[in-house]
């Protein structure tokens, strides 16, 4: 099976899930930041709501510890 990319307009939660629900996708790979408390109410998190929506098994990927001091 190959990667497949999408572009789609809309909210990106709603928009990721839906594509992974049309496309019967089996995996959800996306990136956070791993914000937590203050940050995260006002920034919102889209990986939150993907993992808390998502038909499918979702792997959330955080930058290296390295990028993060930058």
């Amino acid at each position: 099976l190959k990667p497949r990319a999408e572009v789609r307009i809309g909210s990106p939660a709603a928009e990721i899930v839906a594509a992974a629900t049309d496309l019967n996708a089996d995996l959800i790979c996306i990136g956070t930041h791993g914000r937590g408390g203050l940050a995260r109410v006002l920034l919102g998190s889209v990986a939150e709501v993907v993992v808390r929506r998502s038909p499918c098994p979702v792997l959330t990927v955080r930058p290296k510890a390295c990028d993060e001091s930058k």
